[in-house]
């Protein structure tokens, strides 16, 4: 089947048509995540002052002031008791040329699901860091991870989510050991490059490119902000755009129109006087009014009757938009869960309970938490990645999470030296010394093709034609870390899935 590649665009209140992107906002706890998302926000006229003011009689009755363009984001009351990011909160605001779509996400690794669901709706990732945190020359990679772990795994789910780019925002350059220095900014560039080739993130034509752009979120003296709209007088040897701009200056994404209409549903209500509405995200092709659908894994099979995107009525609904699908019928809230997934029929993808995938298990970067722990206890061995037969684990597919267990190490993947090639070699080739049983364990750094049981029926899709990218792409979790990557190549059909 021909592509047909377009991107995604809509008219303002003005008329005026601008692309559509959506950038997750990540990083380490306490980098300034929030507090850049209220920045922008109110350098678009999205907010006003009063709102920032309101914020910070807020702030000041729990002893945070200076969150007071945080709380633009963090609305929960638990988010602003505890000073951090929990749910993924998105909100609007406009450049010259785009309708931007900011995805606040959690920085604290206890709600890394959280982070997963706001980076699958993503087109562009921005990783925010902590400029005195890397001012240090000659970081090495474990002193990197011990500063900001979870700006590196966000990193490398980043580009397993497959988005278009990655800006790395380097705030608090007025810290008084970065003093918005030309030579300490090089220092941090040239450290946190090191994170961005680790996750092979390298500027290539094969590679998710980057930029780095410094920026303070909030200053500590004035309370006002630096090359975030405007650039800054503070650092004029800084020739490059400023943090909107940037955004601004990022090519649209371009999708096939023509691949499979899939949504993942967020919520199920029912208004009085309309009837079902579903709330959802687009992962896949385009929705239609009058278009058939069928809801898994409740396999609900219904008509769409109207579409709703920012409170207005559309014809179409595309990648990554989020919409309210009013459909026929009457669907109670016990059918369906929030793992739904909404696809056109006759092309929805399938209900699995077994899949085939190819992995690569990444490199461990040791904690801060683990080093002082050695350090501690005189333990000269570090953790290692690793994934074993019949290892449980969590496995991530979308913003979808299941328990499995790997019941199969098909193979792995390596260098045929007579023709140079990287070719599968099965587990009964892998050489075994002799009194010794053989090794049913993928090394990290190590791709593998290995086999997964689901401890239930997901919806996936796999390599080949009508792939849908996002729910091909899985990420293997221990329970707390992410272990490995990978692509599904093929799966066995659960029970009541038809071929």
């Amino acid at each position: 089947m021909n592509e047909t590649r377009i991107t995604n665009t809509r008219l303002t209140k003005d008329k005026k048509l601008k692309g559509c992107v959506s950038i997750a906002i990540l990083g380490h706890v306490d980098s300034g995540k929030s507090t850049t998302c209220g920045q922008l926000l109110l350098n678009a006229g999205k907010i006003s002052n009063q709102t920032i003011a309101a914020n910070q009689k807020i702030g000041e009755s729990v002893n945070k002031t200076a969150f007071r363009f945080a709380y633009v984001m963090d609305t929960a009351p638990e988010e602003r008791e505890s000073g951090i990011t929990i749910n993924v909160n998105t909100k609007e605001f406009e450049t010259d040329s785009k309708i931007v779509t900011i995805i606040d996400c959690p920085g604290h690794e206890n709600y890394g699901k959280n982070a997963i669901h706001g980076m699958s709706q993503a087109d562009l990732g921005m990783i925010v860091i902590s400029a005195p945190d890397f001012s240090v020359p000659g970081m090495d990679l474990d002193d990197i991870n011990a500063k900001a772990c979870n700006s590196v795994k966000h990193l490398t789910q980043l580009k397993n989510h497959c988005v278009q780019k990655v800006i790395v925002g380097v705030n608090k350059m007025d810290d008084k050991e970065v003093s918005y220095s030309e030579t300490v900014y090089n220092t941090i560039v040239e450290n946190y490059t090191k994170v961005l080739k680790f996750c092979k993130l390298n500027n290539t034509a094969n590679s998710i490119p980057y930029v780095f752009v410094p920026y303070c979120g909030l200053t500590q003296v004035e309370g006002t902000s630096e090359n975030i709209s405007e650039p800054s007088t503070k650092m004029p040897w800084y020739t490059g755009k400023t943090l909107v701009d940037t955004i601004d200056s990022m090519q649209l994404k371009e999708f096939d129109a023509e691949a499979p209409a899939v949504a993942k549903m967020t919520k199920l209500t029912h208004p009085k006087g309309v009837g079902t509405i579903i709330t959802a995200t687009v992962l896949s092709g385009e929705f239609r009014p009058g278009m058939k659908i069928i809801i898994k894994p409740a396999f609900v099979e219904t008509e769409i009757k109207t579409i709703q995107s920012n409170n207005n009525f559309v014809e179409v609904a595309r990648v990554n938009d989020a919409i309210g699908i009013a459909i026929k019928g009457n669907i109670k809230k016990d059918e369906l869960d929030t793992d739904s997934l909404i696809s056109e029929i006759p092309r929805a993808p399938k209900m699995v309970r077994e899949i085939t995938a190819r992995v690569r298990v990444e490199y461990r970067l040791e904690k801060q938490i683990d080093r002082d722990k050695r350090q501690k206890t005189g333990d000269a061995g570090r953790r290692v990645n690793m994934l074993s037969y019949l290892q449980k684990i969590q496995l991530y597919i979308s913003t979808t999470r299941v328990s499995a267990e790997v019941t199969e190490i098909l193979g792995i993947y390596r260098v045929n030296p007579d023709t140079g090639r990287v070719e599968l070699r099965p587990k009964s080739e892998v050489p075994v010394s002799e009194g010794k049983r053989q090794k049913l364990h993928v090394p990290q750094m190590a791709t593998a093709l290995i086999r997964l049981t689901l401890e239930r029926p997901v919806v996936v899709s796999k390599e080949g034609p009508d792939c849908i990218t996002k729910l091909s792409k899985i990420i293997i979790n221990d329970g707390r870390d992410t272990i490995a990557l990978g692509t599904i190549t093929d799966y066995e059909l659960a029970q009541n899935e038809t071929s």
